[in-house]
């Protein structure tokens, strides 16, 4: 049954095709001759006026002619046999074509120059021309070729309005081929990071792209079919040659245009290979970079994917600047115009984005942080999310996101808590004051116990205290403690605290505040006079 469909539809196309190379009359061809008016009869050339006679411009000229023509052609009375060539009496440098008692026109010296001939070819072949037109002009008004055309114009009607239903059934066929049950058998490539299409609208897709190539189809159908029926009738082949060559000149302008822009053409698809090239072997040499295949001496593993970023970057510009000259209409004014003003726009709308690129450059190579890194970054704790050339983004410990431009994070200070850890651990401290009166051998082994009871704390290397400040009626103590695991910190910390305390109670040794040891040891009138004071503030 397809194969039916497919055969005829060729058949048709085929048809239609003989029918505007077979049935077309001759006179609706336009003859190429060059600059000038030229004289028509139902829509075909005669011959071209290019010399002016006196005042009359070649034009007028062509327009009396043709009307002399119709009025000898429309009186049956003149034969065509009386179409001569007569000397003109006034003028022995011109001859006239005259029918019965009417001057059709004069051929002039300037006419015959025109045409690169000499005065008595000229005027016969304007009488040969004259006299083709006259008998055409009679015979396609007789009843006989009328009806003939009429039949013509029946039967192409009918092929039309035979093909128009084809194209219809095709369309319903291909639709039903299309439904979504059958688009379910359709295998949809799934692309890594990306969902599958919907198969719903791969329906619509191929919907509406049918819809749209059927009736451009119809309408080309109908657009030669109007101009082959009206090329039938004497009276409107007229109509017939405009609407061909309306499509004609849209066709030669079309082609010289491709023909013209083919060396570019190929210029901007050389181009474009050599960059897709180059891309492929970029990629190719940055991948082996990152994956650690391939190894050169200063340059990190975490370099890669952001230079290859720089250098495919790079690539591209060169490659758009390349192509940009072959483009059409490059060298226009409004084009260039245009470019100007995007150029202006870009330069004073991304000063602060340039700047945010070149801090996340700058970032990039001084290995500030990588994706994952616990960092702190001014006031913001978190962990590094995304990175990218313009900000950064961090989770907090409380779970928010917080994106930073880079620049800002160029002109502020940035610990690192991760990169520690990763070479050799990242150390934990927590201070507490304790009183003179306790000796520190007493207050460094609950300290250290307390830290090694702390999940998350390292048992090797072991915990070590430090005395950190003598304060009026207190010493400051920091235990200090390593771990690895500093996207812990918040946890760590915690835990560590409440073992200090536990430990410190443990041991039976205070941690001291300053209004605690205002009056731990003094009279009953001491803490009476603190007490007031606190009172008081």
């Amino acid at each position: 049954m397809k194969q039916q469909w497919l055969t005829g539809l060729l058949i048709c196309f085929l048809c239609v095709a003989c029918f505007s190379f077979t049935m077309m009359p001759a006179q609706a061809q336009t003859l190429d001759m060059g600059s000038g008016a030229p004289v028509t009869i139902d829509g075909k050339d005669l011959f071209m006026i290019k010399a002016r006679v006196g005042v009359l411009l070649p034009e007028e000229r062509a327009r009396i002619i043709q009307e002399r023509l119709l009025q000898v052609a429309r009186d049956s009375a003149i034969d065509i046999a009386q179409v001569t060539i007569h000397s003109s009496g006034s003028d022995a440098a011109s001859l006239e074509i005259v029918a019965g008692q009417t001057v059709i026109m004069t051929v002039t010296e300037g006419d015959a120059q025109a045409d690169e001939v000499t005065l008595a070819v000229a005027a016969e072949q304007r009488q040969s021309a004259i006299q083709a037109a006259i008998r055409d002009y009679r015979d396609m008004r007789v009843t006989r070729y009328l009806l003939l055309q009429a039949g013509k114009a029946v039967l192409l009607t009918g092929l039309v309005v035979w093909l128009w239903l084809l194209l219809r059934k095709a369309d319903d066929y291909l639709r039903t081929l299309l439904q979504p049950a059958g688009a379910a058998r359709v295998y949809v490539k799934k692309i890594p990071g990306r969902k599958w299409i919907p198969l719903e609208q791969i329906y619509n897709l191929f919907h509406y792209s049918l819809w749209a190539f059927v009736w451009g189809l119809k309408l080309v159908v109908l657009y030669f079919y109007l101009s082959i029926v009206l090329s039938f009738f004497p009276w409107t082949r007229a109509y017939s040659k405009q609407l061909l060559t309306y499509i004609m000149v849209v066709l030669e302008s079309v082609s010289h245009a491709v023909w013209d822009y083919l060396p570019k053409g190929i210029a901007i698809i050389l181009i474009v290979v050599i960059s897709r090239f180059l891309l492929r072997l970029v990629s190719f040499f940055f991948t082996a970079l990152r994956e650690g295949k391939l190894k050169i001496a200063g340059f990190y593993p975490e370099w890669a994917s952001p230079t290859y970023k720089i250098v495919r970057f790079l690539i591209l510009t060169i490659a758009v600047i390349s192509i940009f000259p072959y483009l059409p209409g490059s060298h226009s004014l409004a084009f260039q115009g245009v470019s100007v003003l995007l150029g202006v726009l870009l330069s004073l709308g991304s000063s602060s984005a340039v700047a945010n690129v070149v801090a996340g450059i700058a970032l990039t190579y001084t290995r500030s942080f990588n994706i994952g890194d616990r960092v702190k970054i001014g006031e913001h704790i978190g962990d590094i999310i995304e990175k990218s050339l313009l900000a950064t983004r961090i989770r907090t410990v409380k779970n928010e996101e917080i994106t930073i431009p880079n620049a800002s994070i160029l002109n502020s200070p940035v610990v690192n808590y991760s990169s520690a850890s990763k070479e050799t651990a990242l150390i934990l401290y927590a201070s507490v004051t304790v009183n003179y009166d306790v000796p520190w051998q007493k207050v460094h082994p609950p300290l250290i116990e307390a830290a090694l009871a702390t999940p998350g704390i390292l048992q090797e290397p072991r915990p070590f205290v430090l005395q950190r400040q003598f304060n009026n009626t207190t010493v400051s103590y920091e235990i200090n403690a390593y771990t690895q695991e500093p996207h812990r910190m918040v946890d760590i910390y915690s835990d560590l605290h409440r073992h200090i305390i536990e430990f410190m109670q443990t041991a039976g040794v205070d941690i001291a505040s300053p209004q605690y040891i205002a009056f731990h040891h003094g009279s009953a009138s001491d803490k009476e006079a603190v007490k007031g004071k606190t009172d008081n503030h």
